[in-house]
């Protein structure tokens, strides 16, 4: 890496607010893409598509056209990791930072055991020798914080984990319009239960060969064993149905959460720029479908505080899950129908 001969006494990237907060990678990623105000086209006209993973995990399933993603240096390949880091700042880089929570303040794991975690660095102030992050703090809840030079050199340095340094950036490779047909298509794979991500990679590098490249996408995405879309409810239904003798995974309920939230804040974008029209209904039954989802995500945060998850609670959100399966594809039909 190139070094910077004089870098400003403080740099102080700019970092757009994601609505999705569940997972640091899709933080920084949407916050880094949406610094530019066109790509919320972009953003609306994706995050449809979410998948299952054994053990109860949903993800999102998209690909950033923007994103510049840099390769990993390790604690071995940087001499001295704030000079390092202040340059790539400098450098309008981004930095996730996988490193020893045990000297972050803020972290679950602050002085009491030695986890590696993601955390973003955006800017560093050299007159109050601080580094801007961003992260999860005790509570698990997303906040922007600082971490000092001398504890982001311990943290990286940690001989309890191979911590490591990625480079974000931004690159303006596409001009972004939202795009009804590959709007609809979304819809239909996702009732459909359809890996989405074959269609949302070719759709920014249309011209690659890529029988040439050797990917063989076909059998890769086409044919893909991924769960997606509707399907995702049968084992999320199965998933919380043994949370009485197993762990919680809240992330998966944020995303549950998130993921009806998204869809909500779509439609509001679509009828207000005229991509559909006499969609109130769908709107209002959009903002029912995120309500029921976020009294899912509340109730096992209760059961996970309290340690308890009886069958009453148990039955009483699967069926809430069944009433927002039912009535998701109602709606995704109907938004199918509109964009038609």
């Amino acid at each position: 890496m190139k070094k910077t001969k004089n870098p400003p006494d403080s740099v102080v990237l700019p970092l757009a607010e994601s609505p999705i907060k569940t997972y640091l990678g899709f933080v920084a990623n949407i916050g880094i893409t949406l610094n530019n105000e066109k790509t919320w086209e972009w953003f609306h006209n994706h995050f449809v598509q979410i998948s299952y993973r054994d053990g109860g995990e949903l993800l999102f399933k998209t690909y950033y056209p923007n994103l510049k993603k840099g390769k990993n240096f390790y604690a071995q390949d940087v001499k001295n990791a704030v000079d390092f880091v202040r340059n790539l700042l400098f450098d309008n880089k981004y930095i996730i930072a996988e490193i020893d929570d045990f000297y972050i303040p803020c972290r679950l794991f602050y002085n009491r055991e030695h986890l590696r975690h993601a955390s973003l660095i955006y800017g560093y102030d050299d007159d109050k020798r601080v580094f801007y992050i961003s992260g999860y703090d005790e509570n698990w809840i997303y906040i922007k914080s600082t971490i000092t030079y001398e504890e982001l050199s311990k943290a990286f340095y940690s001989t309890h984990e191979n911590s490591y340094f990625n480079i974000r950036s931004y690159k303006k490779s596409h001009q972004f319009k939202f795009n009804k047909k590959l709007m609809k298509d979304f819809f239909v794979d996702y009732l459909e239960s359809n890996d989405s991500y074959y269609r949302t990679f070719h759709s920014y590098n249309p011209v690659i060969n890529f029988a040439k490249l050797g990917l063989k996408l076909e059998r890769k995405f086409l044919k893909s064993k991924v769960i997606c879309g509707m399907a995702v409810y049968e084992p999320f239904i199965e998933y919380i149905s043994a949370l009485g003798s197993e762990g919680v995974f809240l992330k998966t309920f944020h995303t549950f959460y998130e993921h009806k939230k998204l869809m909500r804040m779509r439609i509001e974008f679509m009828q207000e720029n005229g991509y559909i029209q006499n969609a109130e209904n769908v709107y209002e039954q959009s903002k029912i479908i995120e309500q029921k989802s976020l009294i899912v995500r509340n109730i096992l945060i209760k059961c996970r505080i309290k340690n308890s998850f009886d069958e009453v609670t148990i039955s009483k959100i699967i069926k809430l899950v069944e009433e927002i399966r039912d009535m998701e594809i109602d709606l995704m039909r109907e938004l199918v129908r509109l964009l038609s």
